[in-house]
């Protein structure tokens, strides 16, 4: 595991993370991580979608790549 300084940090190395896994990088509590997050969104820094497999719902962070 990387040491995490950012969110971006880690998505610039792995591209797009899991939520929940990226949320182990870090030493963060629920709401800060969940205000970093919309903070990146809302300035379109990443991408958030939410892919189903039928079953279960995962929530993908990645890297938004501008045109």
């Amino acid at each position: 595991m990387i040491e995490a300084k950012s969110i971006l940090d880690v998505l610039s190395f792995r591209k797009s993370e899991e939520k929940e896994e990226l949320r182990k990088c870090f030493n963060f509590s629920d709401e800060v991580f969940e205000k970093a997050l919309n903070f990146l969104h809302t300035n379109d820094e990443i991408s958030i979608e939410a892919v189903s497999d039928g079953l279960f719902e995962k929530t993908i962070i990645s890297i938004k790549v501008s045109k």
